[in-house]
């Protein structure tokens, strides 16, 4: 048995902590006064560094924005990497605190387009030229939501029906045109958006079919006018 020198009380001699330098190789402080001394220890110096910390940030600002310029120009591999990591991982995080702060920020938004109409425009008009197939999917599923016809499809897809049919258009074969979504059964006959009632038209032949249903895929013609 072995009294504990903080709270007096005496203990069996495996309540107290191995220390070797003493004579019984023993603390002279329980376990549990021992913990509770630790605790107060880190709590105090927690809040000291924590404070001395925020202080040095506070006047070392520019010092502190040099290194970190330094450090970002000299790992411009890892953070790129680091970032598409991070970004492929919490994509659908990322996008829903986007969205959130859009709503919360709406007259944020509208500014900035305004001050920067012409920056945006032509951003857009790049984007549009290198993305046909995802401005394709867009417009047609927009429209469909106008129409509240339902259905939609991706730009894969689309893409994945141009190279079944040779990227040619069904019903003249050409290939040299820009080639158009057009619908088997139309929108305006209770035709949907989905990829099943989609075939490749170029722009003349889409115009040309109008809203007649004609499923070149299988040579099906059904003449059929809304009334």
């Amino acid at each position: 048995m072995k009294t504990c020198k903080k709270c007096g009380i005496v203990k069996p001699l495996y309540e107290f902590s191995a220390n070797r330098s003493t004579a019984d190789h023993l603390r002279s402080c329980c376990k549990e006064c021992s913990k509770k001394a630790f605790r107060e220890w880190y709590l105090k110096t927690t809040v000291d560094y924590a404070e001395r910390r925020r202080d040095f940030r506070k006047n070392n600002q520019s010092k502190i924005k040099l290194a970190l310029m330094k450090w970002r120009s000299s790992h411009k591999e890892e953070i790129k990497k680091y970032n598409l990591e991070y970004k492929t991982l919490h994509k659908s995080k990322i996008q829903e605190s986007h969205r959130q702060w859009y709503k919360n920020n709406p007259e944020w938004n509208s500014n900035w387009r305004k001050k920067h109409l012409e920056r945006r425009r032509k951003y857009e008009q790049v984007w549009c030229k290198k993305n046909s197939d995802k401005r394709l999917a867009m417009k047609h599923r927009r429209r469909a939501l106008k129409n509240n016809s339902g259905g939609s499809f991706t730009a894969k897809e689309w893409r994945d029906l141009l190279n079944k049919y040779g990227n040619q258009c069904l019903c003249c074969h050409s290939t040299g045109s820009t080639l158009h979504a057009d619908h088997v059964i139309p929108l305006a006959l209770g035709g949907t958006s989905y990829i099943s009632n989609i075939q490749p038209l170029c722009r003349t032949c889409n115009l040309k079919k109008h809203i007649k249903i004609h499923d070149y895929r299988t040579g099906a013609i059904k003449s059929a006018w809304p009334r």
